[in-house]
């Protein structure tokens, strides 16, 4: 006879309580690393908060401080971005060159909330599959796992994550949500969300995103990471959107340089013959780059149609004729900018 979730949960806790398992003693802390030109990342200060503590799994609240600290590395760019608490802000984006760091601001915030907070729930979702592949390993094999930090295996299924302090986090991929499935962050209840390479996930996930932290309200937040790609109009008006409220929207800028673990002469050496002027500006250096300075005049048919020449023979009327019944001089047509049905 299959046993019930409530007698599973007494079998767990007498589990815990007759063996050693019911402590977990671990907190993490900052070590910052600067740029050190031609050189390796150079390490630099310990940022003084550490986060976690002794875990009490039976009682499911931290006891007292951690005696096991483990150090995690930062680029000091992302130093304010991953440690900012400030009341009020909704959402924090990253934007950044590629090779900036930026998923690595995602996944160190995410981190450190984890050990901040326990038994709490969080999200993380990349563009892709493959993404949500990448951030899983970012996660669990550099640091969940060799820590000894998971309370359970990973579900591949369910996407979900299970840490030995009670939370719980979801890593999935911002696809497309089914009609008949519906969003994978449908029924999830998150503390904060997490968001990597804004600009490429499917702009009805990131909606969805924004609305997971009803049971936390105003303190819910959703971090984005994002390259700077003002061409596609969904992140436009995202990025405009944080820029026009500040108050509760923030954006850092991170360039490739800012990274210390990639040499800035690669960029400046190797890539940059393959870019423009501007898309250097948008793209490594992420500038706000104004639009192409082209004028284009209101349409008119005296000023955008050609003149027809005194000899020549309009053959509309004829092709209107041959394929819907009817004469007429013009044929009127339109594009709605989307694939429809």
């Amino acid at each position: 006879m299959p046993r019930s979730e409530q007698q599973e949960k007494k079998l767990e806790l007498a589990r815990l309580l007759l063996t050693d398992g019911r402590y977990f003693d671990q907190g993490i802390q900052f070590r910052v690393f600067d740029v050190d030109l031609g050189k390796p990342a150079k390490p630099a200060e310990l940022l003084p908060d550490i986060f976690g503590g002794i875990y009490d799994r039976v009682i499911r609240r931290y006891i007292a401080p951690p005696t096991d600290i483990r150090q995690v590395s930062i680029a000091r760019a992302h130093v304010e971005a991953v440690m900012d608490d400030t009341p009020g802000v909704v959402m924090s984006l990253m934007l950044g060159a590629p090779g900036s760091g930026k998923s690595e601001f995602c996944t160190r915030r995410c981190l450190r909330k984890i050990y901040q907070r326990p038994n709490t729930t969080y999200g993380l979702i990349g563009p892709t599959d493959a993404r949500r592949r990448v951030l899983l390993d970012k996660i669990i094999d550099q640091f969940l796992r060799p820590w000894g930090n998971l309370d359970r295996e990973p579900s591949e299924k369910k996407k979900l994550i299970w840490t030995m302090n009670g939370c719980i986090l979801f890593v999935g991929s911002a696809a497309i949500p089914s009609k008949r499935a519906g969003s994978a962050l449908q029924g999830l209840e998150l503390s904060e969300g997490f968001i990597d390479e804004l600009q490429s996930c499917d702009p009805v996930s990131v909606k969805e995103m924004a609305t997971r932290g009803r049971n936390a309200g105003l303190n819910y937040r959703v971090n984005a990471s994002a390259t700077n790609q003002r061409h596609l109009p969904e992140f436009r008006r995202e990025l405009d959107r944080c820029k026009r409220h500040p108050e509760t929207h923030r954006v850092y800028r991170v360039k490739s340089s800012d990274n210390p673990w990639v040499d800035p002469e690669y960029y400046t050496k190797l890539v940059k013959d393959r870019f423009s002027e501007r898309d250097w500006k948008a793209l490594i250096d992420v500038e706000d780059v104004a639009p192409e300075t082209l004028v284009y005049f209101a349409f008119s048919i005296e000023h955008n149609l050609r003149k027809r020449p005194p000899d020549a023979y309009d053959i509309t009327e004829d092709v209107l004729f041959e394929y819907f019944g009817v004469r007429g001089k013009y044929l009127l047509a339109t594009d709605f900018g989307r694939v429809v049905n």
